[in-house]
């Protein structure tokens, strides 16, 4: 029984568990006395006073007091596959992919409202599909090219070469950062600019 307590406290709430532990411990009980009165009684008798929007229903209690006479003392929740994948099929993502391949400008709004997708799977598809970024206005790949990874090897292998027979000290000289992704379309940036105010 301490092992069960022990097991249950780590594996749920607290209000959990002592709803949990009522079912164990009166499962015997609960065919004979209706259960509203154990789930009482156990209250009074350990002075435990549960909210009610966080005290269990009569009919989990009644699951739970099933399960438990039936030898089943395993208390954690079962996983559940949640809501079937709709959105992020593979014709969206090429869809989707093709749109921002034609204008790199088109915002997650402009294509929730040209296709029948939500802003969330929009966006899904082209963060974590895609591998976009939405740098200046702009839907660009957060992949680099071989001539840029190329470039990064080369200052890399310079770096080292330069500080090779340096003491240690030297290396906290190197200053890095992230990377300033910069696009110049002057002609839509007035453009738009015009709409705007016009």
């Amino acid at each position: 029984m301490r092992r069960l307590r022990t097991h249950l406290r780590s594996t749920c709430g607290q209000a959990r568990f002592n709803h949990r532990v009522i079912c164990h411990e009166h499962a015997d009980r609960l065919d004979r006395v209706d259960i509203q009165d154990v789930v009482d009684e156990w209250r009074d008798s350990k002075g435990i006073a549960v909210r009610q929007k966080q005290a269990a229903s009569r009919s989990t209690v009644e699951r739970w007091a099933a399960r438990f006479k039936s030898g089943d003392a395993d208390v954690t929740d079962l996983h559940r596959s949640g809501r079937p994948v709709s959105a992020t099929t593979s014709e969206n993502i090429a869809l989707i992919e093709s749109i921002v391949m034609e204008d790199k400008c088109i915002t997650v709004n402009q294509l929730e409202q040209s296709r029948e997708i939500s802003s969330g799977a929009i966006h899904t598809i082209l963060t974590t599909e895609l591998g976009y970024r939405s740098i200046c206005g702009k839907w660009v790949p957060h992949k680099f090219r071989e001539n840029q990874r190329l470039a990064r090897l080369n200052i890399a292998k310079k770096l080292l070469e330069t500080y090779e027979n340096c003491d240690s000290r030297r290396l906290t000289e190197i200053i890095t950062g992230d990377e300033t992704w910069v696009y110049c379309t002057i002609q839509h940036h007035i453009a738009s600019i015009r709409s705007d105010h016009a």
